[in-house]
């Protein structure tokens, strides 16, 4: 019964029937960009980043990352913004002080605290093909590097040099303005104005 569907990136169209892929534009979330937003080089003692976000099973499930850090001697500080802890319980102990686990905050509260970061990490859905986190989105806005990790994988090297603050293989988010909420309203806009040409 839809004129359009919207969906925020082109991969989704693969989440429905093609009969439909006729109807579907793809139109980006929209974020409130903070004025003069500025990288921020933090002067932190030890290595230290932050992952905001869900786990859950056969999706996003960091085991062998968690694993990883367990393993490894070098010192650092891993913040954890998470209701959903079941997947890493069992690390939070052998971590120790190298770990910190917090329920959600505001967004603009976690932007503030991102800017004390050294970096941040995108754990990859398995679903990539359909869905994209939208945290990345706010990784990118922070301007931090992004340690993107592949969930099924137990090669660390990127981790490695990451935690070395050699951030080389970042994953950068090209064309962030297009989230913009100004400029997703004018796409929506947009989108209206072509119905009633129709």
């Amino acid at each position: 019964m839809c004129d359009y569907i919207t969906v925020p990136v082109k991969q989704a169209k693969l989440a429905y029937y093609k009969d439909f892929h006729h109807k579907i534009k793809v139109i980006p979330q929209g974020f409130k960009f903070k004025p003069n937003n500025k990288a921020s080089n933090p002067s932190n003692d030890v290595v230290t980043f932050l992952f905001a976000g869900t786990f859950v099973p056969r999706i996003r499930n960091p085991q062998f990352f968690f694993e990883y850090l367990c393993s490894i001697p070098i010192q650092f500080k891993f913040y954890i913004f998470t209701p959903y802890t079941n997947l890493i319980d069992k690390y939070i102990d052998p971590l120790k002080d190298k770990i910190v686990v917090r329920d959600f905050i505001p967004r603009n509260d976690l932007m503030s605290f991102i800017n004390k970061m050294d970096f941040v990490i995108n754990f990859e859905n398995s679903n990539a093909e359909s869905q994209l986190p939208s945290k990345l989105i706010d990784y990118a806005i922070s301007k931090k590097p992004i340690l993107s990790v592949n969930c099924d994988s137990k090669d660390f090297q990127k981790t490695d040099e990451f935690l070395n603050r050699n951030y080389s293989k970042q994953l950068i988010i090209k064309n962030v303005e297009k989230y913009h909420i100004e400029n997703v309203v004018d796409q929506f806009l947009s989108l209206c104005q072509l119905w009633k040409m129709k």
